[in-house]
């Protein structure tokens, strides 16, 4: 249980990171940092200096090296956070 509240905190970290990555990006190189849409293979890729750092798949979200957070992580269950984002997301 522990797992999937830890994975779903991260895919809304990463949610809200992206507005910051995109700051990051419009200030520095274009190539510093990118949120790349991989729809041949159903991959939203987070990149960093070219460098592929996470990835969101079907399965969930994969981090390539360390992960700090200074909160908690809730597992708030499916039902839950289908009803807090208005739907299961299904096509």
């Amino acid at each position: 249980m522990h797992r999937i509240s830890f994975i779903l905190f991260l895919f809304a970290l990463l949610i809200g990171a992206d507005s910051m990555v995109r700051a990051v990006a419009a200030h520095a190189d274009s190539s510093a940092a990118a949120i790349v849409t991989d729809t041949d293979h159903g991959i939203v890729r987070v990149m960093i200096r070219g460098k592929e750092v996470a990835r969101f798949t079907a399965d969930g979200l994969q981090v390539r090296d360390s992960i700090e957070y200074g909160g908690t992580i809730t597992d708030i269950g499916t039902a839950h956070f289908d009803d807090r984002t208005g739907g299961s997301g299904a096509p």
